[in-house]
């Protein structure tokens, strides 16, 4: 996933704009921004609460964290630190150094309700793009192929043998590990653009 910046743009309104001259976006998201109409804003703060306006909590994490490599933790302001720290954006050494134990547990608990939530959404997304394109039939088999796989991905975050240890999801769709016999490849109805389509929005959460 590539690295995002966040942009607030610089003119605010200050009196009604007519409908021929409008205002740009006040946000906007990318891996370049227009420094002329956007000052950069881009933080680990900015992403869980900003981003979360565009994008879901998983993919927010995955911006935060990619951001903290680029800049570095010493660099972090105290509230990025803090809110990367509760997050579970960064290691337990960094995370100690600003959350107690007791602290750390608590925002685990928020951690994995607010992934979940992520992934649920993430699944219906895909749910509602395949059966645009499919028939009645296919989208009952499709739904029965994937039943257990998606609540093993939902439900534990199982994702891929790679990652997991265990086939999942990823690996169905791709046709990959031990689905390359039998795996979404193997569908009348599948397509690569299909394929691409369902990884975008499961595992990068662009839906």
């Amino acid at each position: 996933m590539e690295q995002l910046k966040i942009g607030y743009r610089i003119e605010q309104q200050t009196v009604l704009v007519g409908t021929d001259n409008p205002l740009p976006p006040l946000y906007v998201f990318g891996e370049t921004i227009d420094t002329l109409i956007y000052n950069d804003i881009t933080s680990v703060s900015s992403w869980m609460s900003i981003g979360m306006s565009k994008y879901d909590y998983t993919f927010c994490r995955v911006q935060s964290s990619l951001y903290v490599q680029s800049i570095g933790w010493s660099s972090l302001t105290e509230n990025d630190k803090f809110v990367a720290a509760s997050n579970f954006v960064v290691d337990k050494q960094y995370r100690d150094e600003v959350l107690t134990e007791e602290k750390q547990k608590m925002f685990w608990d928020s951690l994995v309700e607010s992934s979940y939530a992520a992934r649920l959404n993430r699944w219906k997304a895909a749910k509602s793009y395949m059966s645009y394109y499919l028939t009645l039939t296919q989208s009952a088999d499709i739904a029965t192929t994937t039943k257990s796989l998606s609540d093993d991905y939902v439900i534990y975050n199982i994702q891929s043998l790679t990652t997991d240890g265990v086939d999942g999801l990823f690996d169905w769709i791709t046709s990959t590990n031990n689905f390359t016999t039998n795996g979404f490849n193997s569908k009348p109805y599948w397509t690569q653009t299909h394929q691409d389509n369902l990884m975008k929005i499961l595992k990068d959460g662009l839906y």
